[in-house]
């Protein structure tokens, strides 16, 4: 096995005491299975910019604080010192971001240590001691899958409340260890505060899990989760130890609440499909070489005489 490069400084100074396997490569970065402190975790090493697919980064970057005038002047300018630091602002924001959102106790993997580029966490295991699987992988029963809708709403009204957006939120996004969804991958993750597009992207991350979880579309459009969530946010409603009842009924009240509760649900990985009216039905047969144009009136030329050799124009 290779081992990357930014690993390499981590296990010359003793944070990591071994390197087991690899685990997973994604767009962003590798993970590994390491021994670190005594225990196993994953070591989240992130790929060169060169390397990396995350498109539309500039949505995120939006209204990151930058430690200096110099920095930022650099970076506004893209030399080489200002993408260097741009950079580096990028591979810290997960580590920054976890930190908070465990305070908060929003559900994700404990952090360790973050260096050089490697961010070092709780390896997620399933009731069998494997890497946990994401949600796009397992199969829940249907009282199973809404409940695990209901808390992933909560845990992203609760990382509202203290300001951040995951910007990348599905159901690739999330782990599953048996009992409960575990949210990662925060590099993209957006300051709610100073992201003008921190809104959209908000709700775009609650519709993409609605429409994986909920049978009918047009019922998650009809209570539009994501704009009702942002609207407690903006009236200071939200807070980090709310549940899914407090959450649901500010938003709607607790008739409608109930609606909610027992809407069915999908089986994971598919996704809803919008019934609209049947459209008039189109006809497919090929039209006859002499049939009419629209709008002009058959000539009947039943009765008119064939020509023939004895009657041709002179």
């Amino acid at each position: 096995m290779k081992m990357p490069k930014r690993l390499e400084p981590l296990v010359s100074e003793g944070i990591i005491q071994e390197v087991i396997r690899p685990l997973k490569s994604g767009k962003e970065a590798q993970i590994f299975l390491v021994v670190a402190g005594g225990e196993e975790r994953v070591a989240k090493v992130y790929k060169e910019q060169a390397h990396r697919s995350f498109s539309q980064r500039a949505d995120y970057t939006e209204g990151r604080k930058v430690r200096n005038s110099r920095d930022k002047r650099a970076m506004e300018k893209r030399t080489n010192y200002g993408r260097a630091q741009e950079e580096e602002q990028w591979l810290e924001v997960e580590a920054k971001t976890i930190y908070i959102l465990k305070d908060a106790g929003v559900r994700v993997p404990a952090p360790y240590i973050f260096m050089d580029g490697v961010l070092v966490m709780e390896y997620v295991r399933d009731d069998f001691g494997n890497p946990a699987p994401r949600l796009a992988e397992t199969h829940l029963g249907v009282e199973e899958k809404k409940r695990v809708f209901r808390d992933l709403l909560t845990q992203t009204a609760r990382m509202l409340s203290v300001n951040i957006v995951h910007g990348d939120l599905s159901i690739y996004n999330v782990l599953y260890d048996g009992k409960n969804p575990i949210i990662i991958d925060f590099p993209q993750a957006i300051d709610s505060t100073a992201n003008s597009n921190a809104k959209r992207i908000f709700i775009r991350d609650v519709q993409s899990l609605a429409s994986h979880f909920l049978r009918d579309s047009n019922q998650a459009r009809k209570f539009k989760f994501g704009e009702e969530i942002w609207k407690m946010y903006q009236r200071g409603e939200l807070s980090h130890d709310m549940d899914f009842d407090d959450l649901m009924n500010r938003a709607y009240g607790p008739e409608e609440e109930e609606s909610i509760v027992d809407e069915p649900v999908l089986p994971l990985g598919r996704r809803a499909v919008v019934m609209t009216p049947s459209a008039p039905a189109r006809n497919t047969q090929r039209p006859r070489h002499d049939a009419p144009k629209s709008g002009t009136p058959r000539k009947d030329n039943r009765n008119k005489p064939r020509r023939g050799p004895g009657n041709r124009k002179k």
